[in-house]
């Protein structure tokens, strides 16, 4: 039982690997940083703030330059700025997006 499920790690792992080199993964790889989620809020001023606001749902800090920065987020970024969070997604798009 014990030399199965260390086969079945060692395959989960190799296949982990694989994955992360694919040409499916568009070279960033099977994960992304969350450094170059943040970055791009960092570089507009008062985006950070109004993030942290959100996290408290606090929208009235929302701009028109955090929106248009969290517009161009990857659907794997979403969760890292938001962890734990997913309504603040859809609250963001329909605050952002559909005015």
């Amino acid at each position: 039982m014990l030399a199965l499920n260390r086969n079945v790690i060692v395959f989960a792992l190799i296949l982990l690997v694989i994955l992360s080199v694919s040409p499916f993964s568009a070279g960033k790889g099977l994960f992304i940083s969350p450094a170059e989620c943040v970055k791009r809020i960092q570089n507009v001023e008062g985006c950070a703030d109004a993030i942290t606001a959100i996290l408290r749902w606090d929208f009235s800090h929302l701009k028109h330059g955090c929106c248009d920065v969290l517009e161009g987020l990857t659907e794997d970024c979403w969760p890292i700025v938001f962890p734990h969070q997913p309504l603040v997604h859809t609250m963001i798009k329909g605050i952002c997006f559909f005015p």
